[in-house]
């Protein structure tokens, strides 16, 4: 891999990571004080459900490339995953998602 390559990926990886933000949930009645401990205690709890996700050493035939492609791609999984729960967790306590 070259160093354009490198940079190129790098560049990407935090263009992308800077425009990603938490989504909002409301519920009648509440403030954004407790939506927001709400998340965080969700959050939380999404995070110890996957901390194993992706323990498996990664599927690779001895090149570079594919050792970071699949750590990449556990990553991504794992984000999906804690994504489902932690809208699962607040649907439960009766909050909705706002776009």
């Amino acid at each position: 891999m070259t160093l354009q390559h490198i940079t190129l990926i790098t560049s990407i990886f935090f263009i992308t990571s800077c425009t990603v933000s938490d989504p909002t949930y409301t519920r009648a009645g509440t403030d954004s004080t407790v939506s927001s401990d709400a998340y965080q205690q969700c959050l939380y709890q999404a995070e110890l459900a996957t901390a194993n996700t992706g323990a498996l050493p990664p599927k690779y035939n001895g090149k570079i490339n594919d050792a970071v492609s699949s750590g990449i791609a556990d990553g991504i999984s794992r984000g999906y995953e804690q994504a489902n729960l932690i809208d699962h967790c607040m649907k439960i306590q009766g909050y909705k998602k706002s776009l």
